[in-house]
């Protein structure tokens, strides 16, 4: 598990057998987790935008029309526990980080802890974080002052990779 750089020259390769490799015989899901009304925040509902509309992938909750936020998150999850009981969901979601990892993508064999109102429950079991900001005393003012080009850049590389990785294990069409 590691750190990419969406401007890296084999990142989105590398970033794709990383993500195939645990993905494979799971039929995963993916959690794409945000507000899309904040720029900082809107990592993960651009990710799942692309991968439904452009990739035309199936299982993906949470999109720009359809966040999944701390308000719907449990329910949504719960929702997917159910209906693919044997799947790997994957978390897709911004965070936040030490200034020299802005702009990082941080693939973990782990779920994480999407949004501070789950009572720090860990959801999902990968997850794919955009670094999109520094820690600081203001979570959401940080949030509000990212550059959207980056995390839009961000998000289109790791839409990419995950269907290159979904292509390299023959889910591509799921």
């Amino acid at each position: 598990m590691g750190y990419y750089s969406y401007l890296g020259k084999n990142a989105k390769k590398n970033l794709a057998y990383e993500i195939g490799g645990k993905l494979i015989d799971s039929n995963p899901v993916f959690l794409c987790v945000g507000n899309s009304n904040v720029v900082g925040d809107c990592f993960g509902p651009l990710v799942g935008e692309i991968l439904s509309n452009k990739y035309q992938i199936k299982r993906v909750f949470g999109t720009l029309k359809h966040n999944v936020t701390s308000k719907n998150l449990t329910e949504v999850y719960d929702f997917i526990k159910l209906k693919f009981p044997f799947s790997k969901i994957v978390i897709v979601d911004a965070a936040l980080t030490q200034e020299e990892n802005v702009g990082l993508i941080n693939f973990l064999n782990s779920g994480c802890v999407p949004a501070h109102t789950t009572n720090f429950k860990i959801f999902g079991d990968y997850s794919l974080l955009g670094l999109t900001n520094v820690t600081g005393v203001s979570g959401l003012n940080f949030l509000k002052t990212v550059k959207f080009n980056m995390v839009l850049n961000m998000a289109n590389f790791v839409s990419d990779a995950i269907f290159k990785s979904l292509k390299l294990i023959n889910l591509a069409s799921f």
